[in-house]
């Protein structure tokens, strides 16, 4: 998969196979088998960028997105699952929540 990204955002490239899930469930999965160190890079590498890849992904309907920009998408919801992690909670985890084990996500959307 590496690669597949809109011109302008090839340094996005090597995430795309551990990052860019299509479905929350697989999101979630992926947040959940990740050490902090792993999310945090992530996070660092992606956050700076997220003004540029807005307005990129503006320009069309979300029904109608090549996979070029549907992987950007994809890199974009990764970061939104993962941003209380770094930002509010200090870990993978849910303080005070269900076990992952207890939560399950139905869909295959987002």
């Amino acid at each position: 998969m590496t690669g597949q990204l809109p011109e302008g955002f090839g340094e996005l490239g090597p995430l795309l196979d551990r990052w860019a899930l299509p479905t929350e469930k697989a999101r979630n999965e992926r947040r959940h088998k990740s050490t902090m160190e792993e999310i945090g890079e992530f996070y660092e590498t992606v956050l700076p960028k997220m003004e540029k890849i807005a307005a990129h992904l503006d320009q069309f309907d979300i029904g109608t997105l090549d996979e070029k920009e549907q992987n950007l998408l994809n890199l974009s919801c990764m970061l939104i699952e993962i941003a209380p992690c770094i930002e509010l909670y200090g870990q993978v985890r849910v303080p005070n929540s269900f076990e992952i084990e207890r939560y399950n996500i139905h869909g295959t959307g987002f």
